[in-house]
């Protein structure tokens, strides 16, 4: 398979090519790449000429380059640089204004790539999905020795750098335009295309696309000149398979539509056809077949495998480049160029522009002003309001402080006071024909006397005052019962009535504690029974056996 390298500064069309053609209409396109420059002619949007200069020869290229441009000072020079070292990366910024955008995204290359000279961010193509930020590329070309070396070829020439620019970027609709049409109900998002094409001036460059937007760009080195074509193919099928298991990292899922794109020579595309790609679509061009497709008159001699042509007359034809890097001094020249070139125009914007920025700052301060008068208009009569309300305060009998205080001891007494009524009605409803109260006393458990004060009976010390305990926030009040549980009863059935009694209650009242504090007849465990079973006389033990003794607690 011949992918041999063309000589210095060889005519890419040959003897038989075009030569160079001078006058209105005409620019150049260079091409850089690792193993050299590709650097075509065009005039009225066809590429008239095109000449390659090898990277081992370059010193007495670039100087007869510099003599073919110098034919025509005045016509306009793009720089597409197709190198392997090119960095990429995408970061979402805060939605901010059009003045500061630029600001945040100075600072933000800054961050990304510290010791770049040559970068640049663009903004990426709305996705589907709403949100308070926005996604750029960022993106930089290292400036390695031998690029220095062609910057500085650039920077001595007298023609016009419009654009020094990044290959796999310009052409990320190339791929699209080359592949079947997807149909018109096809999500944009699961769309993937992608272009591999055989370049002089570097390898095999890969550029995978989504819904427009740049994803991966790889470059890989040709194979040594005699390798066979289905060799090659096995090799571009292996890396194929690697970019797709990469870009499954960044949203590509099975089922997706991948549309590929290969420009290559005929042997290598005859053997492409017979390996096996996991895509939806796999088209195989040759250079001259690609140009024709998207009406390219001419992108190189019919037989070439190179698609370095085909990338320089699709950049060309664009209204303008989609991102630009110029070094220091071609962004000078470049911003020149289009000053004196846009002068009377870029005079009559920065007119509207002023006037626009003195009228919205005059509506701005103007809506300011009357805000400010509204807003004062607005205090004073809210100040006019407070004060004839103090006024009314002021004509109270009584202080409002006091009546404040007047207030919260009110309702602390009504939170206090229990409604008996309310309170009685669960008790007289558990209670059965044969069981009645012949005893009833409540007790309000929170201010009664504290307990590490004067023993009970006993008079508080001289100059001191008795007081009551506080409020106990555990336990608020007590309810005694005593009940008569039926006369005639026997020992053992007043013992279970009082027990069942007690469970009504517990249903009763679920949320008060229910006890049974003395029982019928019943030697409890805190009591001690002296004497004989003729002669009983225990220590608190009740001696009526039909009546027993019920608390009812409340707790807080």
């Amino acid at each position: 398979m011949d992918l041999r390298f063309p000589r210095i500064l060889e005519r890419v069309f040959g003897k038989g090519g075009d030569g160079v053609r001078l006058g209105g209409g005409t620019r150049f396109v260079l091409i850089i790449g690792d193993d050299g420059a590709v650097m075509a002619q065009f005039r009225r949007g066809a590429v008239a000429d095109a000449w390659f200069v090898a990277i081992d020869e370059m010193d007495e290229g670039l100087e007869s380059l510099r003599g073919y441009l110098n034919a025509d000072k005045s016509a306009p020079l793009l720089v597409l640089a197709d190198v392997l070292e090119q960095m990429y990366r995408e970061e979402n910024l805060p939605k901010v204004g059009p003045l500061d955008e630029l600001k945040v995204l100075r600072r933000r290359l800054d961050m990304t790539f510290p010791t770049e000279q040559m970068k640049a961010a663009l903004r990426q193509r709305a996705r589907d999905v709403k949100g308070s930020t926005v996604a750029f590329l960022m993106a930089a070309l290292p400036t390695s020795p031998v690029m220095l070396r062609w910057i500085e070829f650039l920077e001595s020439l007298a023609n016009p750098v419009t654009g020094f620019c990044l290959l796999p970027l310009e052409s990320v609709d190339l791929a699209k335009a080359l592949a079947p049409a997807a149909p018109a109900d096809e999500d944009p998002n699961r769309c993937w295309h992608a272009l591999i094409s055989v370049e002089v001036t570097g390898g095999f460059r890969q550029i995978f696309v989504n819904n427009g937007r740049l994803v991966v760009t790889r470059l890989t080195q040709r194979p040594p000149e005699d390798t066979t074509a289905d060799v090659v193919a096995q090799l571009v099928e292996r890396e194929l398979r690697s970019s797709i298991s990469y870009i499954k990292r960044l949203g590509y899922v099975e089922g997706s539509r991948l549309d590929i794109v290969m420009v290559a020579g005929s042997e290598l595309c005859e053997a492409m056809a017979q390996r096996e790609i996991p895509a939806t679509t796999v088209s195989l061009l040759t250079p001259a077949e690609a140009g024709r497709k998207i009406k390219l008159d001419k992108v190189g001699p019919e037989g070439s495998p190179y698609g370095d042509l085909l990338h320089a007359a699709w950049a060309t034809g664009k209204k303008k480049p989609t991102l630009v890097m110029p070094t220091a001094a071609i962004g000078k020249r470049l911003l020149f160029d289009k000053l004196t070139y846009f002068g009377g125009i870029a005079a009559i914007a920065l007119t509207l522009l002023t006037l626009w920025v003195v009228f919205d700052s005059g509506s701005t301060y103007y809506q300011q002003f009357t805000d400010l008068a509204g807003l004062e208009a607005q205090a004073s009569t809210v100040n006019r309001q407070l004060a004839a309300e103090r006024r009314k305060v002021a004509a109270f009998p009584h202080p409002v402080v006091e009546m404040k205080a007047v207030g919260k001891v009110g309702g602390a007494w009504q939170r206090r006071t229990v409604d008996l009524t309310t309170l009685l009605l669960p008790l007289q409803a558990s209670l059965s024909d044969d069981v009645r109260v012949v005893k009833l006393a409540y007790a309000d458990l929170a201010t009664k006397p504290d307990s590490a004060g004067p023993a009970s009976g006993m008079a508080a010390p001289r100059g001191q005052v008795a007081k009551p305990k506080p409020i106990d926030e555990k336990l608020t009040f007590e309810l005694t019962v005593t009940v008569e549980l039926g006369a005639g009863s026997s020992l053992e059935q007043s013992v279970a009535r009082a027990k069942d009694l007690q469970d009504r209650l517990k249903v009763a009242y679920p949320r008060y504690k229910v006890e049974i504090t003395t029982m019928p007849a019943n030697i409890l465990d805190n009591q001690v029974m002296e004497g004989n079973l003729d002669k009983v006389d225990p220590k608190g033990a009740n001696l009526n056996k039909n009546t027993a003794v019920f608390t009812i607690r409340k707790e807080a």
